[in-house]
């Protein structure tokens, strides 16, 4: 797997809410930014969430085929 950096430069009270919702759902600021990204791509119909958890869990998705 590739994985590319990406830095987002946030405003104090853009930050302050990621932090804020991270802690809420217990991962660390950098995940629930992943998260709430792959949600949106999600929702816009640009990524497929079967495959999304197919490829970080592998071995299960072949159990269930």
């Amino acid at each position: 797997m590739i994985v590319t950096r990406l830095r987002i430069p946030l405003e104090q009270e853009e930050f302050s809410a990621l932090v804020k919702i991270s802690v809420d759902e217990l991962r660390s600021p950098v995940d629930q930014a992943r998260h709430i990204i792959r949600k949106e791509l999600e929702r816009r119909g640009l990524l497929n969430a079967k495959a999304m958890i197919d490829q970080a869990h592998p071995t299960q998705a072949q159990e269930n085929r």
